[in-house]
């Protein structure tokens, strides 16, 4: 063994010396703590050594050592339901040892050597063996039996084989060989970066069934095979969980808060990072459809996790964080609306801001959680539970009222003792009958009997706007109004009274500013439920107020701008520290169609009017009886004294090509233009844009000749044009949350009204491939995404045994913070471990997830080894490793006299930058791989799953594979496979013309080809993984609902010839049935004979009506 010293230390990279008697992937031993390194370059004496564990600390002089052996990897019992890091220590032993963080230097076996395995011979003493033959057998798990076999390089006679309990490192075996005996373990070792023989490989000719309809039907992979899913990590999510959403009676919440509220409405389904929340009533939301604001249903609640946002910045001060992959609504010069991924968006363009929400919800009720200790002063309820305690009392079931003592209970019965809310509360539970409305409320001790609201009126509105700007609680029991105008002060007194019916209290101290005080811990209680409690950094527009209707929130303005708000140089502001409010209001005023900006600078928060029709809007909504104010006086006389109106922030972004060309097919009418104060030439020659207001003039007065802006132009009543002034990226992880909204794909939310679009494959695979023994490469994930794998699939169930999937699972986790050296490692360990389990004859799925993380450690240690560059930084061998890789793959006849077959199929996951597919370590993996699942950020927003886009994927197995279907499924299998992806590239080339020329252009029979097309998308593939029937559909089963799919359209078709209405066709009940097939349990397949007969029978039915 060679020894050396250290002479450089570079991050993972240690150069040595004195190194000469070396060999290249040697194993060393490096400095006192015995690092783990292995030799990647020898240059005379000096040797490259990229080592496994954190360097720091190490210097010039300290030692290195070989230990001549190559990086190799323990085999035998006990590697089923292992963890293992890059280079195979157990992370289990070792947390046992050295706690959650691995220390340097720290050693335990790959394998137990305590732990006793039950091996029994499978042959006989005088036997006669050669490499690869299987000796005997141990049952490692319940689903898992691990057959010991004679290691490489032996061939002989079995001298003694024994039966019983033995250690990995036991005897069980003596075999008679060439000079000698060689006893044989149940531990072997094997260099992971050599692969294990095999006699010949087979070719692959029968699919890796995974349950997976999409993947089983138009994309198989063959076992033994090889496939990729790029795809980046975060694809299909959302937006922040900070982010606001509105909904559709007014609640402003944010993602996050809505989440946590749904857990505990519907169905909960978990999935690794991603959980799933089928609410059991639907949220209702506000959307944007085909340009106008309305009322939609959202079934579905989400959450995952992203690596990357996108903070987008507008001129009007919105705001939103989403994945680089979310779409918003894109305003191109041509006055188009498109959806845009937020990642192709860029600075100067214009998104889709609502102008106005329509969400007045009426009337709302007051509804509040009230203190439990405040005391119930309505005499009808005070006489109620009277009779309830006397009955009570008389059948002996007073003891049934939580926390009423007997004698508070007689207290209660003769009104000696007024009742709290909570005591109330608890009677008529016990008593279980329906829960009044209390109209009048006192504190716990003496106070004012306060009168409790039955809705929100304008009047509340209004209190809590002048509560809001100049208000706030002091000792729990006072409620204090601030302001130096005395006919504000009077109005607040006379809204408590009249709202709640109690007095209030001048205030009036030399040198302060004049207060009204409420001295009330009832009305305390109140404005707490309410909301308005807080400090100024953490006040809103109290929730029940934004569920009430237009009048109470224009209310609620009106006393906040009074309060608070002012108008000076032809603006209206508001100012506040809290950015919740400042959200809050801004929403308030989008609800009211009021256009306005926001700003921030330092910690103050600010909402702009500007402009005379907003400025006529904000003072016709708010004003009301305070029209002769000061405040509102100002606003009035500075829009009489206006003729024209603009903001810089309202305008229109369609370029002067298309002004131009407009124009001039109206045949010019620059005089009527400029009559209306548009001078054409300022935005056909210089640049500038249109106003909404002028562009909707533009177009009344030129007609629109060319019919390219009466679309954009009737959009405008609904939304603005926000132009784009920021986007910054933010490295995560995050969680990002989004909600299935299935009419219109959008919703709501962002700092300031946005519109936003809307939207599981590896672990299905683990989940329910047909593979005997799943390893599972984890290289590179970060330390989360890594817990979320070991902690779900301890939990998942294999649906074959309905063991835990460990049981027949091998892990290797190797997380972004572990040295970059050991990804290089991982995923040869992982292979090595494959193939092991290959050689016994079991069918082995690796799972590789990703070698994109992997090729970024290649990079890394070829940069630090000053090798010459390739494509992006990464070495010119790239590609030569990713084909060593998936070359150990295949179809083999096993080594060994026994007659065995194995298959190692791998599906590498890759991580693109942004999702860019052409970038080097994608494209060298396509080069090899024979199966391409292509994951599309869009299908996934749009909650189809699995989300493997069907026009860009593709297999290369299909001929290998073509036999086995035909024998093994149905002999027309291929026949119905090339049918549906025929209609689905029909479909694509159909949509195009009718997003170009709309829908009544094409021909009945094209509509029949895309009623057909959807058919298939969303009752075949679209497959629902968190369902119990669905997640997994057989071959037979895959067959016969894509059968009758087709079977239908074939018979439309015939139908259409016969002249047979389309919608006739559609509308058939047998649609329904088609449609919920994928929930036909695989042991009422019966039920697809009954589909086929009933669709006869309707479509002769529907042929004999057409005739007669």
């Amino acid at each position: 063994m060679s020894q050396g010293s250290i002479v450089k230390v570079s991050g993972p990279l240690v150069v040595a010396q004195g190194m000469g008697d070396a060999n290249m992937y040697d194993v060393v031993r490096v400095s006192g703590m015995g690092l783990i390194g292995e030799i990647v370059e020898i240059h005379g004496d000096m040797a490259y050594i990229q080592v496994y564990e954190e360097t720091s600390g190490l210097g010039p002089g300290e030692p290195v050592e070989s230990t001549g052996q190559p990086l190799s990897v323990e085999l035998g019992p006990g590697l089923i339901e292992a963890i293992y890091d890059g280079i195979q220590r157990p992370l289990n032993a070792i947390r046992e040892q050295a706690g959650d963080r691995i220390a340097r230097g720290v050693r335990a076996p790959s394998l137990d050597r305590d732990k006793k395995w039950h091996f029994t011979p499978v042959i006989e003493k005088g036997a006669h063996v050669t490499a690869g033959d299987i000796i005997g057998v141990v049952q490692e798990t319940p689903i898992v039996e691990h057959r010991i076999m004679v290691p490489y390089g032996i061939e002989g006679t079995v001298e003694e084989i024994y039966e019983g309990d033995f250690t990995v490192e036991d005897t069980v075996a003596r075999v008679a060989v060439k000079g000698g005996i060689k006893e044989i373990t149940m531990m072997q070792h094997w260099p992971v970066r050599r692969g294990r023989p095999y006699k010949r490989k087979l070719p692959p000719d029968r699919p890796l069934i995974t349950g997976q309809r999409v993947i089983d039907t138009l994309f198989p992979v063959a076992k033994g095979g090889t496939a990729c899913i790029p795809g980046p990590f975060g694809s299909g999510k959302c937006v922040s969980g900070d982010t606001p959403i509105v909904l559709a009676d007014g609640t402003l919440t944010t993602m996050d808060e809505l989440f946590e509220n749904a857990l505990c409405r519907g169905k909960v389904q978990m999935q690794g990072c991603e959980t799933l929340v089928e609410l059991d009533q639907p949220l209702s939301v506000l959307t944007m459809d085909n340009g106008v604001g309305i009322e939609a249903q959202a079934p579905i609640v989400y959450k995952g996790k992203s690596d990357t946002l996108l903070c987008v910045r507008t001129h009007s001060g919105r705001s939103v964080k989403v994945t680089p992959v979310h779409k918003l609504f894109r305003i191109d010069d041509s006055g188009h609306i498109i959806e845009t991924q937020a990642g192709d968006l860029k600075p100067g363009e214009f998104i889709a801001a609502p102008r106005r929400l329509k969400a007045d919800a009426g009337d709302a009720a007051f509804e509040l959680e009230i203190s439990p200790n405040v005391r119930v002063m309505d005499d009808d309820v005070r006489r109620n539970i009277s009779v309830i305690l006397r009955n009570m009392r008389a059948n002996g079931t007073l003891d049934s009222v939580v926390g009423l003592s007997r004698a508070s209970a007689e207290s209660i019965i003769y009104g000696k003792l007024t009742a709290s809310v909570e005591t109330v509360g608890n009677i008529y539970a016990a008593a279980e009958l329906e829960l009044p409305r209390f109209n009048n409320l006192r504190g716990a001790r003496a106070g004012h009997i306060v009168r409790l609201p039955q809705k929100v009126t304008s009047e509340l509105a209004e209190l809590a706007g002048l509560f809001i700007a100049e208000g706030h609680i002091r000792d729990e029991g006072t409620v204090i109004f601030t302001n130096s105008e005395a006919r504000l002060r009077q109005r607040f007194k006379d809204l408590i009274m009249k709202v709640f019916g109690i007095p209030c209290k001048d205030v009036l101290q030399s040198g302060k500013t004049p207060s009204v005080a409420v001295f009330s811990t009832t009305l305390v209680c109140i404005f707490e439920a309410m909301g308005m409690a807080g400090n100024s950094k953490h006040k809103s527009v109290p929730p029940v107020i934004m569920r009430s209707s237009d009048k109470a929130l224009a209310a609620f303005l009106r006393g906040y701008y009074l309060g608070d708000g002012s108008f000076s140089e032809g603006e209206i502001e508001f100012s506040t520290a809290s950015p919740r409010l400042q959200i809050a209001v801004s929403y308030a005023l989008t609800r009211l169609g009021i256009f306005h900006t926001m700003a921030n600078s330092g910690r103050r928060h600010r909402i702009f009017v500007r402009g005379r029709d907003n400025l006529r809007a904000f003072y016709e909504f708010t004003a009301g009886g305070f029209a002769d104010h000061l405040k509102f006086n100002a606003i009035m006389e500075y829009v009489n004294s206006k003729k024209t109106t603009y903001t810089a922030h309202d305008i229109v972004p369609v370029g002067p090509e298309l002004i131009e060309r407009v124009y001039e097919a109206a045949g010019r009418p620059y005089a009527r233009l400029k009559k209306a104060g548009i001078e054409i030439t300022n935005y056909t020659r210089n640049g500038e844009r249109m106003s909404a207001d002028k562009f909707k003039k533009f177009v009344e007065i030129t007609g629109d000749p060319t019919g390219e802006l009466e679309q954009l132009c009737l959009y405008l009543d609904d939304f603005f044009c926000d132009e784009i002034v920021a986007i910054d990226e933010m490295e995560g992880p995050f969680d990002v949350y989004d909600v299935t909204v299935p009419e219109t794909h959008n919703f709501i939310g962002g700092t300031g009204a946005l519109v936003l679009h809307n939207t599981v494959v590896q672990h299905q695979l683990a989940k329910w491939a047909d593979a005997d023994i799943i390893v599972y490469v984890g290289c590179g994930e970060r330390g989360n995404e890594m817990t979320d794998v070991l902690m779900e699939f301890p939990e998942l169930k294999d649906p074959r045994s309905g063991q835990p999937l460990m049981k027949r699972t091998v892990l290797i986790a190797n997380t972004s913070d572990m040295p970059v050296a050991a990804r290089e490692a991982s995923i040869y360990t992982g292979i090595t471990i494959a193939e092991y389990f290959r050689d016994m004859g079991y069918s082995v799925a690796l799972m590789a997830d990703s070698t994109s993380r992997w090729a970024e450690a290649l990079r890394e240690m070829s940069g630090r080894l000053e090798e010459m560059p390739g494509e992006e930084g990464y070495p010119a061998y790239l590609s030569s490793r990713l084909a060593e890789f998936y070359e150990r793959t295949g179809y083999v006849k096993c080594m060994g006299s026994q007659e065995r077959e194995g298959t190692l199929t791998a599906v590498g996951a890759v991580s693109p930058p942004g999702g860019d597919i052409s970038e080097p370590v994608t494209q060298a993996t396509l080069r090899i791989v024979k199966v391409f699942w292509s994951l599309d950020a869009q299908l996934a927003r749009a909650r189809h799953f699995p989300a493997i886009n069907w026009l860009l994927s593709y297999s290369l197995y299909i001929d290998n594979i073509r036999d086995w279907m035909n024998e093994n499924v149905a002999p027309d299998w291929m026949d119905l496979r090339m049918q549906a992806m025929r209609l689905l590239q029909e479909e694509s080339s159909l949509e195009e013309i009718v997003r170009l020329v709309g829908i009544d252009a094409i021909s009945i029979r094209d509509r029949w080809v895309l009623e057909a097309a959807r058919s298939i998308r969303e009752d075949f593939l679209h497959q629902v993984a968190f369902d119990e029937v669905d997640t997994y559909t057989s071959m037979n089963k895959q067959y016969r609902m894509l059968k009758i799919i087709m079977d239908y359209y074939k018979r439309g078709q015939q139908a259409l010839d016969e002249g047979v209405e389309l919608d006739a066709i559609t509308n058939l009940p047998v649609r329904e049935r088609i449609d919920r097939a994928k929930y036909i349990k695989e042991e009422n397949m019966n039920q697809f004979d009954d589909i086929e007969k009933q669709m006869a029978e309707q479509f002769a039915q529907l042929l004999e009506s057409s005739k007669a």
